[in-house]
């Protein structure tokens, strides 16, 4: 599950947030900007509930602001909103810091 929220106060240096539940718990990712891109920040909490109640202590985030997005797919990337994963070279080593985006309808 991930849902996405834009952030309104005034003043913040952070313009987004995404929560991603996975088996470890649930990430909150952070951005700089608005647009789609990688995370400038990441907690890891043990509950939406934490996470939500983080966010609306920190960033001013109401339950009914966060909107549901695809859960990536597999081997992409959990804090772009679009299918993109890390560059590999062409012996598989990745390119860390190197993006590709895939088709919604990839499989790998």
């Amino acid at each position: 599950m991930r849902k996405i929220a834009d952030i309104r106060q005034t003043g913040s240096d952070v313009k987004r947030a995404m929560m991603y539940e996975c088996s470890e718990g649930v990430y909150v990712f952070t951005y700089a900007s608005a647009d789609d891109g990688p995370s400038t920040y990441d907690d890891l909490v043990e509950s939406i509930a934490i996470a939500e109640q983080m966010c609306a202590d920190r960033y001013g985030i109401a339950p009914s602001q966060w909107t549901p997005i695809p859960d990536p797919l597999p081997g992409c990337q959990h804090d772009w909103i679009a299918p993109v994963r890390v560059k590999q070279d062409e012996n598989g080593k990745k390119l860390w810091g190197e993006f590709e985006p895939l088709p919604r309808t990839h499989d790998t």
